[in-house]
C-alpha cells in the first residue's frame, strides 16, 4: 500500500548541503500499524512531513514515496492537494495549534468533504456529525457548531481524527497523538485508532515518544537515529529481543526496563550525551560517540543492514559480538 525507498531529506547546496533524514527504506501494508521511534531530533517528523509533500520551504526530499503505485515526490503541489486530507490523513502532534481557532469544528471536518468529495455544505454538515458521534464526540450534534477552545484536549484530538478520516483515507499518519492527554484519555485515543485501522483496511503509521504505546499498538516498528533508520522487525520480537545499542538503550530507560518492572528507587539508566545536529553527525555509525560498544571501525563508514540468524535487521557492524 505504502512503499518508501532510500527516502533522504536535505537542506542546503554542494557542497554544503546537510542530510536530515537518509536511507529510509520501509512498506506498510494496508489494515497494519508501523510504529516510528527515537529521540527529539531524530527525524521522525520529518519523515512524515516528506510522505505528505508538507516539508518547509528549503528542504527537498529525493528517493521514492509510492502510495498504491503512485509516486508522490514528483508530484505538483496541485497534484498533492488532491491527495492530502483524501487519500492521506494526518493527525498533528498539537490539535489545540492544528485546528483553526476561528471555525467551528463542524465547518473544520466539513471542509476537506466539499473541497475533495464535492459534497454540499448541508451533506458534508451531516456527515461531520456522524463523524463526530464515530469518534465518540458525547452531545455530537451540540458540539458540531463550538469551537476548539470550548473542547477540552481529549475532544480536540477526537476532532483532529474525524478530519483526518472524513474522506476515507487509505494511510493515515498520527504524529504523537497522544501528547499532553492523561493516561485514560491516551488509552481511549490509541483504541479509537485500532478499531478504526481494522475497520477501514488502512495503513496506520504511528510517532511517538512512548515506547510502551508503539509495543502495544504497531504491528512493525522502525527505530530512528540521527535521521538514519538503526532498528526495523515485527514489534514482537523488537520488544523482546532488541539488537542495536540505541533500542536497547531506549528500552532499558523505560520506567519497565527491558525485563519487566523496576525495583522502586532504582535509578533509571541514561544514554549519554545528545542527538547530534546535522552538521555535526559522525561520519560512520551515527550512534558513534553515545554508544558502549564502539570501536574505531563504527567511525569508517555508515554501517549497511546487518542481522543475526532469525532476527530483524540492524545497523551494527558488531551484532555477533554484543553480549
Amino acid at each position: 500500500m505504502l512503499e518508501v525507498k532510500d527516502l533522504a531529506v536535505r537542506i542546503g547546496a554542494p557542497p554544503t548541503e546537510l542530510a536530515l533524514l537518509e536511507r529510509v527504506s520501509f512498506r506498510l501494508e494496508a489494515g497494519r500499524t508501523l510504529g516510528i521511534v527515537g529521540e527529539s531530533g531524530s527525524g521522525k517528523s520529518v519523515l512524515a512531513l516528506a510522505i505528505m509533500g508538507l516539508l518547509p520551504a528549503g528542504l527537498r526530499a529525493s528517493g521514492s514515496v509510492r502510495l498504491q503505485g503512485q509516486e508522490l515526490l514528483t508530484l505538483s503541489e496541485k497534484e498533492l492537494c488532491r491527495i492530502r486530507g483524501n487519500r492521506i490523513g494526518m493527525i498533528f502532534q498539537e490539535p489545540m495549534t492544528a485546528l483553526n481557532p476561528a471555525m467551528s469544528v463542524g465547518d473544520q471536518i466539513a471542509e476537506g468533504l466539499e473541497w475533495h468529495q464535492g459534497l454540499s455544505r448541508r451533506a458534508a454538515r451531516a456527515r461531520a456529525l456522524d463523524l463526530l458521534q464515530r469518534v465518540g464526540i458525547p452531545e455530537a450534534k451540540r458540539r458540531l457548531d463550538d469551537f476548539p477552545h470550548q473542547l477540552s484536549g481529549g475532544q480536540r484530538q477526537r476532532v483532529g481524527i474525524a478530519i483526518a478520516l472524513a474522506c476515507g483515507p487509505q494511510l493515515l499518519i498520527a504524529d504523537e497523538p497522544t501528547t499532553a492527554l492523561d493516561v485514560t484519555v491516551q488509552a481511549q485515543i490509541l483504541d479509537l485508532l485500532a478499531d478504526l485501522v481494522a475497520e477501514m483496511d488502512m495503513g496506520l503509521i504511528l510517532i511517538s515518544h512512548d515506547l510502551g504505546v508503539i509495543a502495544e499498538t504497531a504491528d512493525e516498528t522502525l527505530v530512528i537515529y540521527a535521521g538514519v533508520p538503526l532498528e526495523f522487525g515485527t514489534s514482537r520480537v523488537l520488544f523482546q529481543k532488541p539488537l542495536h545499542p540505541y533500542t536497547r538503550g531506549l528500552l532499558s530507560s523505560m520506567p519497565g526496563g527491558r525485563g519487566g518492572r523496576r525495583a522502586r528507587g532504582v535509578r533509571l539508566p541514561t544514554i549519554a550525551g545528545v542527538v547530534p545536529e546535522p552538521g555535526r553527525r559522525p561520519p560512520g555509525c551515527r550512534f558513534a560517540g553515545r554508544c558502549p560498544y564502539e570501536v574505531a571501525a563504527c567511525n569508517a563508514a555508515l554501517p549497511d543492514w546487518h542481522r543475526l540468524e532469525g532476527s530483524q535487521p540492524a545497523r551494527c557492524i558488531r551484532l555477533k559480538e554484543l553480549p
